[in-house]
C-alpha cells in the first residue's frame, strides 16, 4: 500500500515531532541537573518536562485521531 500525499497529516506528525524533541530536550536537562540543582529548580524542570510529556502525548494523539478519521496512511 502507497501513503497518500496529505498535508494535514504532515502537519500534524511535524508538530508531533516538534514536541518530541523539546520533550527530549526537558528530559535531558533535568537529567543533566539532577543532584545538582536546589530542590525548587528541580521541581521546576521536573513540571517542565512532564508539561512537554503531555504537550507531545496530545499531539501524537492528534496524529492517530487524524489517520483514523482520514484514512491517509493507506491508499484506497
Amino acid at each position: 500500500m502507497s501513503v497518500r500525499h496529505c498535508d494535514e497529516r504532515n502537519r500534524l506528525f511535524l508538530e508531533h515531532r516538534t514536541a518530541a524533541e523539546r520533550y527530549s530536550a526537558a528530559v535531558t536537562e533535568l537529567t543533566r541537573k539532577m543532584g545538582i540543582s536546589s530542590f525548587d529548580d528541580y521541581r521546576e524542570l521536573h513540571q517542565a518536562a512532564e508539561a512537554a510529556r503531555t504537550r507531545s502525548n496530545e499531539a501524537r494523539g492528534r496524529v492517530a485521531r487524524h489517520v483514523a478519521e482520514h484514512h491517509c496512511e493507506t491508499s484506497k
